[in-house]
Parts: C-alpha cells; structure tokens; sequence
C-alpha cells in the first residue's frame, strides 16, 4: 500500500507557476508525473494541459505491467504536436504496478526521480541537459525530434520510496540536503508538507513541485 503527497508553488521570480502534477491511481495501477514548464515559453502550462488531457484518453489502453508505456507517452506527444500546441516542458513519471512486481520510471528534461529510505537519498535519473550549462535542456517534451526510445521507462525496485520534482524544488533542496531528508522520512505526510513548507518559504525563486510517494508502515 503506497501513500503519497504532492505540491507544487510558484516561484517569486515567476508571473505563473508552468509546473503541473498528475496523479492517476488505478485499480492495476498508480502513475505519478511531474511537469516543468519552459518559462520562457508562456504558453507551456497550455501545453502540458493539452498532454495531460490526451493521456488520460490514452490510459484504457495501459497495460497492468505497464509494457506499453512508451508506446502510449509517444503517441501523446505526437498528437499533442500534431495539434500545434505550443509550449516545452520537462517530464518525470513512475508507473507503479499493483498487480505485478515491477516499477518504471521515465525522464526527458532536468525534472528528476529519487529513491530514498531511511538511509540514503539518490538520484536514478539523469538530467537532459549541458554539463557546461545545465540551464539549457537537450530533451524536453515539444520537440518534434523525440523517438519513441526517448519514452522507454527503467525498471527501477518498488520496495523503495520515491520523490519526483522538478529543477525549483531540487536545487533548493541541495542546499539544505540534511533537514529535506529528515523531512522525507517523518511517518505522517502533514508534517513532511509543514516542514518542506518551512524550509521553502520565500527562497522559491523558480517554481518548485514534488510528489514524494512511501509505503505504508502497518501500525
């Protein structure tokens, strides 16, 4: 049994927050993804509606292993193309199976994906984006060169807890690693929500979002 917690906050430097959430929870399934919008694309935010929406058409046709992932977010984004939205975005998703045994993660952009325990905190994803200049993406949604490669999701193990976000919320957080990671493993989700909150306030300068997903501790 998984629970989970979302928020996303638009950053102070921002006239709108281009960050979006989806939460899709199935009875095979959950889908947990995570947008950033490119902010000097104003109409990203339009754009990753349009994705999201074109999706959850799609999702009947999801697999319980979720084999077809790839197939499903590629079709969706050329039909998002085909429409002529405009607007780029970063995506970060994990499939998570209830039926079998398996989890899968996709990444295109700088959002990232981390597992985590009581333990240790790591980053599974790699940033699509210059070393030199990791500001400028090399991937992200709304560009028509992306292959349906580009969607393969990783097995990744489920008995880890998991933590999508995007660039505003990691590069915060890389600051202050210890009191986020003290944060992630607290039992209840309200307080990790105060506490990220607390340590978020006023220093957003770029929007920031998480979903943080953990397994439910039988009490």
């Amino acid at each position: 049994m998984l629970k989970y917690l979302s928020h996303s906050k638009k950053g102070l430097q921002r006239e709108r927050n281009q960050d979006r959430i989806l939460i899709v929870e199935k009875e095979e399934y959950y889908l947990f993804l995570i947008f950033d919008g490119v902010s000097s694309i104003p109409s990203s935010y339009i754009f990753i509606n349009d994705f999201t929406k074109i999706l959850k058409s799609k999702l009947y046709l999801l697999r319980p292993d979720g084999e077809n992932l790839a197939m499903i977010f590629f079709e969706t984004h050329k039909q998002v193309l085909e429409r002529g939205s405009d607007g780029m975005s970063t995506l970060s998703a994990l499939f998570y199976s209830k039926t079998q045994k398996s989890s899968r993660f996709i990444n295109i952009g700088d959002s990232r994906v981390y597992i985590f325990s009581n333990q240790f905190l790591e980053k599974i994803t790699n940033d699509d984006s210059l070393e030199s200049r990791p500001n400028v993406l090399t991937k992200c949604l709304g560009t028509p060169d992306l292959l349906i490669e580009d969607f393969s999701p990783k097995e990744v193990l489920r008995e880890y807890n998991f933590l999508l976000c995007t660039d505003g919320f990691y590069s915060l957080m890389s600051n202050n690693l210890k009191e986020y990671f003290e944060a992630y493993n607290f039992k209840k989700l309200g307080n990790i929500e105060k506490k990220l909150s607390y340590l978020q306030r006023r220093k957003n300068k770029d929007d920031s979002s998480y979903i943080i997903i953990k397994h439910e501790i039988p009490s």
